[in-house]
């Protein structure tokens, strides 16, 4: 979780918060920290055998960690200014609960600004707690070329920041590790990015002899290296006291990567929309970028409108403005300046709600969030890239996704129409003040003093608008077309039969004696999950023949799909998952049939044959098939 820390008491927080402990032995960590608390002055020095025994302790290093941070974050600001996540003023550099993708950049570019401003602060010649980079100076660099100058000392700034920070990190836990891991990849993004500078001392400035000095990079550079990284970090678990990519048996032994790599544990919310418990702000009333001059955008800015709002279920406002600015100056003898003021219309382009697209956009994200949680644990786990309206992918898994988002949809729709500040839909109030039938659920005595009331959910609209919506989305006469839109009704059958119905009584001291109200809601979107996660379970693999799609059974009987049962076209072909056994056996008529629609899967020590129309297994100890299984695999193998 995002904590709201301002980064203009980073000083505090970095003096504050630790324990003191008296010691006759400082190192620097417990001077930086702890002290102005006992009396340590700026000019102690510590006696620790290390590389920093040799060198006071100035307060001013405190400040060269503050001006890191500044840096930090207004190059975090540049670097995510047209992204969803825009690097808000107020996340916390150094917070241990913030463990996305987003936290592994905060942290490599804060270890970075830190090290980049210690380092050049050091051949400034300014500070007494050290210098230039002179170890190498007189040595031969290469041809016509020697080491000289003041080259930045790129090793103190590297193992002061390393002790600075991992005097932070409190604890040997997986967000420890993680902290170390991006800290340290940030500290290598600086000494990766430096350059030679070199000055001429031949006659005339011929170059015939250089003297070479080496300098970092500029801290624009750094961010872009970094963005770079963080673009391709790494999603990691935490095993045996290291990380690791993988999260099973199989992979958890992998060799830890790369230090120069991004690293994080938790997958990143969904920043379009706004979170109060996570500090996100969401998209609504950013500004994007439009202009007829795409060759003086960058990347982002070009499709930051795409981004920002169209994305996440918004639209783009376009508000022009009026914009005063000096202009058509003169000088004035003696000795004035005057201009005159200019005013300009400028067109700027913000992200506003849009009902339509924003219910689309939170039904999808629902279906997302629930194919995940159901195959959390699979073999499939329901990847993010997966395409929801995937043309081409006919598999028992596609149909899976195509119910679910079909069932996202009218759920999101349903659910907006009870809402306030809307004007697509409303609630459902056809049946208000009748008396409550429900048969099939409710006795009759139990019915009697029922009428319906309140605010029941639109469901005859939420199903109506969203069959609309994906038929018009997903046009199309083919086989992958017609299994689409069947298991689209059953994802939208699915809500609707999963619809409850709650009561409440009003009479007085709530007693349900004379009357009570009720109305229709859907149920929870992790229940409709589930029930079509069963329908996942039993899905039928069928034939699309004479513009519908049948099941066949064994000897070649044809059945129409139930619109209660998911269908799908193709098997996939490495599938060790063993469907339920129907009941219906009929014997193939011919071997050459049998060796056509069947084919073999080794499971442990057994042979399963699968039927391409049912995936029905017949096991190799089933005697009645034992004769032509003999014949099968002796043709096959």
């Amino acid at each position: 979780m995002i904590r709201s820390y301002s980064y203009s008491w980073i000083c505090l927080f970095i003096v504050c918060s630790f324990n003191i402990y008296t010691s006759k032995s400082w190192s620097l960590n417990e001077i930086l920290i702890a002290g102005p608390k006992v009396g340590l002055t700026p000019t102690n020095y510590t006696r620790n055998p290390d590389l920093f025994t040799r060198h006071p302790v100035e307060a001013k290093i405190l400040d060269s960690v503050r001006k890191g941070t500044l840096k930090a974050q207004e190059e975090c600001q540049h670097q995510f200014k047209w992204e969803r996540w825009n690097c808000p003023s107020d996340t916390a550099p150094f917070d241990q609960d913030f463990a996305t993708r987003e936290a592994a950049f905060v942290q490599s570019i804060n270890a970075a600004g830190i090290m980049h401003v210690v380092t050049q602060q050091c051949s400034s010649g300014q500070e007494t707690f050290c210098t230039c980079d002179n170890s190498r100076n007189g040595q031969p660099g290469g041809y016509n070329w020697k080491w000289g100058g003041c080259s930045d000392n790129i090793k103190f700034g590297d193992e002061l920041t390393y002790k600075f920070l991992k005097g932070l990190t409190s604890g040997k836990n997986e967000n420890a590790a993680m902290q170390l891991q991006n800290y340290g990849a940030g500290r290598q993004a600086v000494g990766r990015n430096t350059k030679m500078v070199c000055k001429c001392h031949g006659l005339s400035g011929d170059c015939s002899i250089r003297t070479c000095w080496q300098q970092v990079a500029t801290f624009r550079e750094i961010g872009q290296f970094l963005k770079q990284r963080y673009k391709k970090a790494k999603f990691v678990n935490y095993y045996d006291g290291q990380l690791r990519q993988g999260n099973d048996a199989r992979t958890r032994e992998l060799a830890v990567f790369s230090k120069k790599q991004l690293a994080f544990l938790q997958k990143s919310p969904n920043y379009c929309k706004e979170d109060n418990v996570m500090n996100i702000k969401g998209t609504k009333g950013r500004q994007c970028m439009r202009s007829k001059n795409k060759n003086a955008m960058t990347t982002s800015e070009r499709k930051s409108c795409r981004t920002l709002c169209k994305s996440c279920g918004y639209k783009v406002k376009k508000v022009t403005v009026d914009v005063s600015n000096t202009c058509n100056c003169k000088f004035r003898w003696c000795c004035k300046v005057k201009c005159d003021k200019c005013v300009t219309r400028e067109n700027n382009y913000y992200c506003i709600h849009g009902e339509t697209l924003h219910v689309i956009s939170n039904g999808t994200s629902i279906a997302q969030e629930e194919c995940q949680n159901q195959f959390e644990f699979s073999t499939w786990n329901c990847p993010v890239v997966i395409a929801l309206l995937d043309k081409n992918d006919s598999k028992r898994e596609a149909s899976f996704v195509q119910a679910l988002t079909a069932a996202g949809l009218m759920y999101a729709v349903t659910k907006y129409c009870r809402s306030e500040d809307q004007t697509l839909c409303t609630c459902d109030h056809t049946k208000r003040d009748r008396t409550l039938t429900m048969r099939k659920y409710i006795s009759i005595r139990e019915q009697s003093g029922m009428v319906w009331g309140r605010c029941s959910d639109n469901l005859k609209f939420g199903m109506t608008f969203t069959e609309r919506l994906l038929n018009k989305l997903d046009p199309g006469n083919d086989a992958n077309a017609a299994m689409r839109r069947h298991n689209y009704k059953v994802g939208l059958r699915a809500v609707l039969w999963s619809a409850k119905v709650d009561c409440v009584c009003p009479g007085i001291n709530n007693s349900c004696a004379t009357m009570r109200v009720c109305w229709k809601q859907v149920s929870t979107f992790r229940e409709i999950g589930t029930f079509l996660k069963e329908l996942y379970e039993h899905a039928q693999y069928v034939k699309y023949w004479n513009k519908q799609l049948w099941f066949e059974y064994y000897g070649g009987t044809r059945e129409l799909v139930l619109r209660k049962e998911l269908a799908y076209l193709q098997i996939l072909t490495d599938s060790i998952y063993v469907p339920p056994i129907y009941k219906n056996k009929a014997k193939l008529k011919t071997y050459q049939n049998l060796v056509k629609m069947l084919r073999i899967v080794k499971l442990t020590d057994q042979q399963w044959l699968y039927d391409p129309f049912t995936g029905q297994p017949m096991a190799s100890n089933n005697t009645r098939n034992a004769n032509f299984l003999t014949r099968l695999q002796a043709s096959i193998f």
